[in-house]
């Protein structure tokens, strides 16, 4: 009788478990980057991250264009670039690859993207 009280506490944890992890996949993406390393709406979480940025306009739209390259660039973890956009060391490679596309022969995004590459 005890072990039936047991398997079923198991059970039930299990299915709580799966429910808590589909609510904050689809409902609280910033979270489930942030523990998960992916979410329902990843390219918008990125989004919001890098308007979350204290650089210029320009910049951040330049770098919402090329959200599929800057993933490419990550190894295709977002996870892993939301954390290195809302990281101190993400922000210093965004200024690096802006002074790095300071004389124009190559664009922010692409700096950032080599800046990326560079990190693996």
């Amino acid at each position: 009788m005890g072990i039936r009280k047991y398997i079923g506490g198991f059970i039930g944890l299990l299915f709580l478990s799966i429910a808590v992890y589909f609510i904050i996949f689809f409902f609280v993406p910033e979270v489930s980057m942030k523990f998960f390393g992916i979410a329902f709406s990843q390219d918008q979480v990125i989004e919001g991250a890098i308007e979350a940025l204290p650089v210029s306009d320009a910049i951040k739209e330049e770098l919402s264009g090329n959200i599929p390259q800057l993933i490419a660039a990550a190894g295709d973890n977002a996870g892993r670039l939301w954390t290195l956009i809302t990281s101190e060391e993400g922000l210093e490679k965004i200024q690096s690859a802006v002074s790095y596309a300071a004389d124009g022969s190559i664009s922010v995004a692409d700096a950032f993207i080599s800046e990326v590459q560079g990190v693996e």
